[in-house]
């Protein structure tokens, strides 16, 4: 474990999908809002709905050019909303959870081309049907925890050091109480010795479980990132009410919303200064890097200048925390 962790902004290109499609365009407008790291959106290049195998791989290197000339650097390959949608690595079918894992290896595939760190988002959702009965959810999970940890063996045989996995906020989409993460990654990670880290990434929209009875700290983005801020190489940023998963942007004066940049930053500083404590810390390693990204997704009718004015405001009031070129966290 090193004795620091450096911390620094990006965004979701996932504002990009629907509106433009030419590389050049996607590293102009990032690099011109000020954004230095991107996370590179999945519907802006699937791998089945995208093209053909050549196109897709040629596609990324021509990105990964592209974007480190205009001095951006893809941290990560991110799920959009097409994977999203499906119960995926948890479907009751051997053959529908196969055609999940096909395209997580394509994502890796992706990913290693992009240059990126990890692949990250949802693989997965149990249904309402498993979830009644114990002993077919436990078979699911050992099943799941079994895929990622093969997946993660490929990720690291590509070159990337991460799989993230992010919390939710209800019984389908698991992990989503503070408890339930603490157990879920030390499963997933036990015997995973020889694969990529497979990582906590918290979501400060997600604590909203409250319509399935969840209470206490699992309703606060701050305690989230408190237990497992410096766990993950990436945290996803959006303003939200606590009351549901707004991901909308923040304003100049950060407001709209409950979260908060300098609480952010604090609960992720007390993460890593009691990291050594965190009964994760024996599995899960702190990263080289954290990189806050900014998830406002904008509504489909939003113009494009609409929506390029609500990122411009949001890196504005971002930037009062998070200076160009970030800053140095002390790990302990």
């Amino acid at each position: 474990m090193g004795n620091k962790v450096h911390v620094d902004l990006g965004v979701n290109a996932a504002f990009m999908t629907r509106r433009y499609e030419e590389p050049e365009s996607w590293a102009r407008i990032i690099s011109g809002l000020g954004f230095d790291f991107v996370s590179f959106d999945s519907d802006a290049l699937d791998w089945f709905y995208s093209g053909d195998r050549d196109y897709i791989l040629r596609t990324a290197k021509e990105t990964r050019c592209i974007f480190e000339n205009a001095g951006l650097k893809i941290v990560d390959y991110l799920t959009g909303v097409a994977p999203y949608r499906f119960f995926g690595l948890a479907h009751k079918d051997p053959e529908a959870r196969a055609q999940m894992y096909r395209w997580v290896e394509g994502a890796i595939e992706i990913a290693a081309a992009l240059g990126a760190e990890s692949v990250s988002g949802r693989f997965d959702a149990f249904s309402v049907e498993v979830q009644a009965e114990p002993e077919a959810f436990q078979a699911r999970y050992g099943e799941l925890l079994r895929q990622y940890q093969a997946l993660a063996l490929k990720a690291k045989q590509r070159g990337l050091s991460a799989i993230g996995i992010e919390q939710m906020y209800v019984p389908s989409l698991i992990p989503y109480t503070i408890a339930g993460t603490k157990k879920y990654f030390a499963d997933v990670n036990k015997g995973n010795e020889e694969g990529a880290v497979i990582r906590p990434i918290v979501d400060t929209g997600h604590a909203c479980g409250q319509n399935y009875g969840v209470s206490g700290d699992d309703l606060y983005y701050e305690k989230w990132l408190e237990e497992f801020g410096v766990l993950g190489n990436t945290v996803h940023i959006q303003q939200s009410r606590r009351t549901g998963s707004d991901h909308a942007p923040f304003a100049r004066d950060g407001g709209g919303g409950d979260v908060k940049i300098d609480q952010i930053i604090r609960s992720i500083k007390y993460s890593a200064g009691n990291y050594g404590k965190n009964v994760l810390s024996g599995v899960i390693s702190v990263p080289e890097n954290i990189y806050l990204i900014l998830e406002a997704l904008p509504s489909t009718a939003d113009t494009e200048e609409t929506v390029l004015d609500s990122l411009q405001q949001s890196i504005e009031y971002l930037r009062t925390a998070v200076p160009k070129g970030g800053f140095d966290i002390s790990i302990s």
